[in-house]
């Protein structure tokens, strides 16, 4: 299913032209160049989503305006919302739901983040070719402005609440739930914060 101008434009490879199953529905959606490897299966809507050139990224979904613009090889990822995984290339088995959530993966590392999970407004939405340039995986925040700081190596962390854990660049492994939870935490390894303060400007305690 094709509708809006140049929605699924793009230059097909040998074994791309038999990609089947897609739905490109806005301007230049999923308009990119098709490499020489089928696609199936994905869903892009809104002007510029899953724009880039595009190579075997079977069961993509990306809703909003710029959403997975740059995605060239990640497979099973969804980002529904404006700029949602917007620089993403390789990274897959991402979800990330909301404005700009997990938006600024660029980087010859960061971008081939997997394993992810942003819900929220700006949720995971730092620079992530800051600092060390890292990739970063199976992290999962609920919560707006969630781990939002320039990760740079931060894995299998989990927060739930408004700006917790919202500090972290390198930390691992730790919980924070509650708004701020954790969000003094910035390097550190296996920590638990439950509870958070009302005026924002302070971590829930650790555990």
């Amino acid at each position: 299913t094709v509708l809006g101008h140049g929605a699924m434009g793009g230059t097909l490879g040998t074994t791309a032209d038999g990609a089947s199953n897609n739905v490109a529905i806005g301007h230049t959606a999923m308009g990119g160049t098709f490499y020489d490897s089928q696609t199936d299966g994905c869903i892009a809507i809104g002007y510029l989503a899953l724009s880039g050139a595009i190579n075997d990224i079977d069961g993509t979904v990306a809703i909003g305006k710029s959403a997975l613009a740059l995605n060239t090889f990640g497979a099973s990822n969804t980002a529904i919302g404006y700029n949602a995984m917007a620089e993403n290339v390789s990274g897959w088995g991402n979800i990330a739901i909301g404005q700009s959530a997990m938006s600024q993966t660029g980087g010859a590392n960061p971008q081939d983040s997997d394993h992810n999970i942003f819900i929220g407004n700006l949720s995971g939405s730092g620079d992530w070719s800051a600092g060390a340039n890292a990739k970063n995986g199976y992290n999962v925040c609920v919560g707006g402005y969630t781990m939002d700081s320039a990760l740079a190596g931060a894995d299998h962390n989990t927060c739930v609440g408004y700006a917790s854990l919202s500090a972290i660049t390198t930390g691992e492994s730790n919980v924070a739930v509650g708004r701020s939870a954790g969000n003094a935490i910035t390097t550190g390894i296996c920590n638990v914060a439950i509870g958070g303060y009302n005026d924002g400007t302070h971590s829930a305690p650790l555990v």
